[in-house]
């Protein structure tokens, strides 16, 4: 997964870190935001709360992460796809084949991200602002074909 800019570094690379991640994203990819509680997510990444609370401010910070860190990864590979070629189809082959491996590779990312894209208000912590993050985005991958045109 992409990383955030946490308060150390050291926190950020953290293997109890990535363990509360992956058991999240299946409660969360499964259960949905609202359905999913800490203790479930806990259980199954076998960490205890405070060991949540200590990389993740709470529920809503976690789920922040997931879905960030997830974007980031996306946008990422990407970019990078569309990098590797110089004409414009080439690009959106590379990025369509990189594109079709992050899904099949990250279907529970995947879930949740869809999820988050189409939920209901109320669905998720309201101060998720993943559509403006999305939107700023493609703008980018055109400087790529652009600057190599």
């Amino acid at each position: 997964m992409a990383k955030l800019k946490p308060k150390s570094k050291a926190r950020d690379d953290s293997g109890t870190r990535r363990q509360i991640l992956r058991a999240a994203v299946k409660r969360f990819a499964h259960a949905g935001y609202a359905a999913a509680s800490v203790q479930q997510i806990v259980d199954d990444a076998k960490v205890s709360k405070p060991a949540l609370y200590y990389y993740f401010q709470d529920k809503a910070g976690l789920f922040r992460a997931l879905v960030h860190e997830a974007h980031d990864e996306r946008y990422r590979l990407l970019q990078a796809a569309a990098a590797r070629r110089k004409d414009i189809r080439g690009q959106l082959e590379e990025i369509l084949a990189v594109l079709f491996a992050y899904v099949h590779e990250n279907r529970e990312l995947m879930r949740l991200a869809f999820a988050t894209m189409f939920a209901a208000p109320g669905e998720l912590p309201e101060d998720l602002c993943h559509r403006d993050k999305w939107r700023s985005r493609p703008a980018n991958w055109t400087s790529v074909s652009t600057a190599r045109s």
